[in-house]
Order: C-alpha cells, then sequence, then structure tokens
C-alpha cells in the first residue's frame, strides 16, 4: 500500500490509494470548543473497511476515497463514531464530515452528598484511559466523543465502574453522570 502525506497549515491529506473513481472527502474532528484535535483516525467502507488516515497537527484531514463509500468511521482517544456517507455535507464538491466531542465528566460523592477529591478516575474505549484525579467537588471532566462508554472509580481501594449512554448533550461540571456514592456503614 502507497500512502502519500502532503501537509499544510489548514488540512492534512493521508490516503491509501484507491484504483478506480474516487471522490474528495474532508473529516474535521472537533472540541467541544470548536479547536480542531489531532489523532482522531479515519476509515470508510467501500466494499471493505479501510483506514484513511489521521488527523495530525490540529487539522482536517483531506482524503480522495472509492465513490462507492457507503460509511465513514472515526476513532479519537478510543471512542469510535461511524456514519453513514449520507451524513456528510458537500461544500463545493468536496463530501465533509465533523465529528465533535464533548465534556464527560466523572463525579464522586460521600453518603451526604458532599464530593470526594482524590478518587482515580478511568473511561474505557478500546482499553482503560486515565480521566485523572477528582477535585475538591469529586469531579473530573474530559472531552470525549460521545457512544456507550464504560467510567470507573477507584477511592481507598474500593472501585466501581458504571457503562453510560453520553450521545446526549454531555455534562459539565460536577453535574456529572455517572455519580459515583459512597455509603455509610454501622
Amino acid at each position: 500500500t502507497t500512502t502519500t502525506t502532503t501537509s499544510t497549515t489548514t488540512t492534512s491529506t493521508t490516503a491509501p490509494m484507491f484504483s478506480g473513481p474516487t471522490e474528495p472527502m474532508r473529516l474535521c474532528v472537533r472540541s467541544s470548543t470548536g479547536a480542531l484535535l489531532d489523532g482522531a483516525s479515519l476509515s470508510i467502507y467501500a466494499g471493505a473497511w479501510y483506514d484513511v488516515g489521521t488527523t495530525t497537527s490540529a487539522t482536517c484531514l483531506d482524503a480522495a476515497v472509492p465513490d462507492n463509500t457507503s460509511a465513514v468511521a472515526v476513532r479519537h482517544r478510543g471512542v469510535y463514531q461511524q456514519v453513514d456517507w449520507s451524513a456528510g455535507t458537500t461544500v463545493s464538491g468536496t463530501t465533509v464530515f465533523s465529528f465533535a466531542t464533548r465534556p464527560h465528566a466523572v463525579r464522586l460523592i460521600d453518603s451526604t452528598g458532599q464530593g470526594l477529591s482524590g478518587a482515580t478516575a478511568e473511561f474505557y474505549a478500546s482499553s482503560w484511559q486515565s480521566l485523572g484525579t477528582t477535585d475538591a467537588g469529586g469531579c473530573v471532566t474530559t472531552e470525549l466523543l460521545t457512544g456507550n462508554i464504560t467510567f470507573s472509580v477507584r477511592h481507598r481501594g474500593v472501585y466501581r465502574q458504571e457503562t453510560v449512554d453520553t450521545s446526549g448533550a454531555g455534562t459539565t461540571g460536577c453535574g456529572a453522570t455517572p455519580v459515583f456514592a459512597t455509603f455509610q456503614t454501622q
């Protein structure tokens, strides 16, 4: 497989060489604040799945893909999203796909509803990855694509995990889902 790479200040082009008719496409992955993100890998389905490339240096990825492409998939920080080709928007003859991350938070509270700091939080997307350590409000937040994501928290040797459908509006601050709670024993 031959790969051609061209990089400018606005786009990055990395694509396998396809034989037959192709059409231009662009993939952009942005944070909830609109900043372009690097490290997002693009795959397309055109009779089989093909890896097309990865966004670099906070740019969009431009590629020439087979004209029978029927689906586009992106993976960022292990979280995977797939859409039909029809979900793209045509701009000046190029089909553009825009994906966005959203803030996702995990919160740990005690039996009285107060936040607990110092807990280790993770999420699972292809592998366990660190979210960080809960702050004084019991909260830790990160930007992720949406999907069914398993979150976990570990505090004082106790571990708990929960899978959450994050395809809603996302969460910010400590109004988080999931909320993990300790309880008081007697």
